[in-house]
């Protein structure tokens, strides 16, 4: 479920952040920093106890200065991993739950649980995840892809590619059964680009689009993929797409272990 992948995030957010804080609680000064605020002007003191009324004035002037900036940066440090262990906890305690009640039917798997009778007699409220892929599929768009004569690779779903990556990434995504689009035109205003490739993410119901550039060593060919990266990147922003790039040259070839790891890496595969 979405919203675990998004506490999974959290906590390892969080933990970056105990782990940043205690380092640098660890390596601070003895003592701590006290405020008090004396006729609108604040005063600092370093307490050595919690029986120290006051402590040792520091000064912010002088060699004293360097005391006081250590000792407000490990009281900010403190509080940092308290607030980051408190959130960890709640989150932690949610998490719990979420997972044993997770462990029961939810509402999207509900519908494929009926029998196949029930199934045709039931208007379902809930999307199925094969409904969905199927109806992403079934949206058919006009190709109106440029250089129809330069797709000379056929790949296992029948289609035509330009090239011997794309033939490999196409062949990964069908072999994977990772819903994909070839060339799809993707617009935004008056913009229309082509991502190599459109994928569904049939977990989170989301499209990645995933272009190749195959000849980065030409400079010609660099320089018109560094400018379609960044109009792909416009547009990703705008729709709250996510765009996949990948690269080859004569002396970094491309290779299935390549795709395979991107896909992985954006959780379209399991690891």
């Amino acid at each position: 479920m979405k919203y675990i992948e998004e506490m999974n995030k959290r906590i390892e957010y969080l933990h970056a952040f105990v782990r940043l804080a205690a380092s640098e609680i660890s390596s601070s000064p003895k003592g701590q920093l006290h405020c008090k605020v004396i006729n609108g002007k604040a005063r600092f003191y370093c307490r050595m106890s919690n029986k120290d009324t006051n402590g040792i004035y520091l000064s912010s002037k002088g060699d004293q200065s360097v005391l006081l900036r250590k000792l407000a940066q490990k009281l900010y440090a403190e509080r940092i991993l308290k607030a980051a262990e408190n959130e960890l906890a709640v989150v932690d305690k949610c998490k719990n739950l979420l997972d044993k009640q997770l462990t029961s039917e939810t509402i999207e798997q509900v519908f494929e649980g009926l029998e196949p009778d029930l199934q045709n007699m039931t208007m379902p409220f809930v999307e199925t995840d094969e409904a969905f892929v199927q109806n992403w599929l079934n949206n058919l768009f006009e190709n109106t892809a440029f250089r129809e004569d330069e797709k000379k690779f056929t790949t296992a779903r029948g289609e035509k590619v330009r090239s011997k990556a794309e033939l490999m990434i196409a062949d990964i995504l069908y072999r994977e059964k990772v819903p994909y689009k070839y060339e799809c035109p993707l617009r935004i205003g008056s913009r229309q680009l082509h991502p190599d490739f459109t994928i569904l993410d049939v977990k989170n119901r989301k499209e990645y689009y995933w272009e190749h550039f195959g000849m980065v060593d030409d400079p010609g060919y660099a320089a018109g993929a560094i400018r379609r990266i960044a109009c792909y990147s416009a547009v990703c922003a705008n729709i709250g797409g996510d765009l996949i790039v990948s690269f080859e040259s004569s002396d970094v070839p491309f290779d299935s272990v390549n795709v395979v790891s991107i896909l992985r890496a954006n959780k379209l595969l399991a690891a």
